[in-house]
Order: structure tokens, then sequence, then C-alpha cells
């Protein structure tokens, strides 16, 4: 007899692009098989928006609607954190997997210097990212799960040698990643992020790669603090989606986007718990950082 799966899921940034992908892709999967008695918490920064995501997909999964929930929560602010965790609180609600999704990419500067724009980017997709992670590890059931959804262009392999070796360890400390931040600032503010190795070849905004290329490292660091909790880390590319970030003309849509995240979700909660386990995913295959 199979067992019955009762999980909660959190999904930030979920009325639109992979977000979306995930929740939807999740409901499906909650249709598909009868034991996936599991609740999703889509949460958005815009309420109104949510709400009519979900009301829309409530339409079209009528036999799963009651196991989809939503709350308010923008990630830069931390009233609204202090509203989502407070109801988790008060209704007792214990997390099993996490997605944090939400993000930014600027592509158009023209009325903020480089700088301005490279601490925005970074404070919402890494920073934003650590604090909510943070306020949320209290209620993560032993054996849950941290999905952080990151980029290809935010692999250390983007990363010129000289930069690329001190990201790519496994036990990087949280003091480090400050140090080559105050570094990162003072190439974009110097104009030297060719010279001092921290642009790659790619014709997209620096600031969103190298915010993906923190959140990597971040997601090893936070691997080997939570090893003890038996909370699992996991990062993952959706690869070229079409959504506002990657335009019409990418090749997958949202749903093969997302595949790769709720392919995660399912891993065995029996996993060695004795060496780091956080590994990077692309099209559902493990790949290089």
């Amino acid at each position: 007899m199979n067992k019955v799966q009762k999980k909660i899921y959190v999904i930030t940034g979920s009325n639109k692009g992979i977000g979306l992908g995930l929740v939807e892709n999740l409901c499906k999967r909650f249709i598909q098989n009868s034991n996936f008695e599991s609740t999703i918490f889509a949460t958005t920064r815009q309420e109104k928006l949510g709400l009519e995501s979900i009301k829309a997909l409530s339409e079209k999964y009528p036999t799963v609607k009651n196991q989809l929930l939503y709350h308010q929560l923008d990630i830069t602010n931390n009233e609204s954190i202090a509203k989502f965790v407070n109801h988790l609180k008060t209704n007792n609600i214990k997390i099993d997997i996490l997605f944090n999704n939400a993000g930014i990419l600027i592509k158009d500067n023209n009325d903020k210097s480089n700088i301005e724009v490279s601490k925005e980017v970074l404070n919402t997709n890494y920073h934003s990212v650590i604090n909510l992670t943070n306020e949320l590890i209290p209620f993560i059931n032993p054996y849950g799960h941290i999905i952080n959804v990151s980029s290809k262009l935010g692999t250390f392999m983007e990363l010129s040698k000289l930069i690329r070796y001190r990201f790519d360890n496994e036990k990087i400390t949280m003091e480090e990643l400050d140090t080559l931040e105050k570094e990162y600032y003072n190439a974009v503010e110097n104009n030297k992020e060719k010279e001092q190795g921290w642009l790659n070849d790619f014709n997209w905004p620096n600031s969103y790669c190298i915010s993906k290329v923190f959140l990597n490292a971040y997601s090893r660091q936070l691997a080997w603090k939570l090893l003890d909790q038996k909370i699992r880390v996991n990062v993952f590319t959706p690869g070229w989606c079409r959504t506002d970030m990657g335009g019409s003309s990418a090749t997958n849509d949202i749903y093969q986007g997302a595949e790769t995240g709720v392919m995660i979700s399912e891993m065995e909660d029996n996993d060695d718990f004795t060496k780091s386990y956080c590994k990077y995913y692309a099209s559902s295959q493990v790949a290089d950082w």
C-alpha cells in the first residue's frame, strides 16, 4: 500500500513564470496520484495577482482546489515576512518543501547607476532569500527540503579562474561571501568588472548573473549548516524559458522549466545525511556548479 504524502509546499513568486509552473506542475502531480494529499502555499508580492492566479488554477484543477492556499509575501519586506511567519506560527504549520523562486532582473537601468542596479538585484535575489530562509528554517520539518531557483548564468564556470576557485568551495563561509560581495561592488563602481573577472560572455545583465553566483555559493554553505537538522538544500536552473525574464523566443515553457524543481522535491527522505548533499541540477540531472 502506497504511503499517503501530506506535505506542505511554500513557493515564492508564484503568480507567473517558474513559480507558476511549479504550482501547476504540482497540481497535476496531486491529480495523477491520489496519495498526494499535500498543500501548496502559493505566495506573491502583489496580493491581487496572486489571488487571480490561484483562482484560475482552482477553476482549471477543481479536484485539488482545497490543496491550494494563498498568502501575500514580499521577500524584500520584513513586515510582510513577519506576517507570513506569524500565520505559520498561529496555525501551527510546518513546511516540508520551500521553493525560493522569487527574484528580479533589471534589463533597462537608464534611471539608475550600475552600482544601484547591482545592489538592488543582489538584495532581492541573494540577501532577501537568505533573510526569508533564516526566518522559515524553524518551521521546516526534519527531512524537509529547501530548493533555490538559480540560473545557468550563475554557475561558477561563468567566472574567471581568478574568482571561480574562491566560490567553488563546499564549505565557503558567509564571511568569505561578504568579502567577495564587497570586491564585486568595488569592481562595479570602478568599471572593472571585466578586468577583475566578474563579467561573463553572455549578453545578459551581469548583476543578475552574479546574484545567482552568490545564491549558489550560499546554498552550499546552508546545506552544511543544516546538516544536523536533516534539512536538505538543493539548487536548480529552469533553463531558458519563455518568461518575462527569458523572453518569448526561449526554448522551454514554464512547465518544462519547473519540472526539474518538482523532480528534486520528490527525492526520497532517506538520503545519506552524513555528508554534504547540496547539488546543482539542470534538465533533471546533476550538473557542474
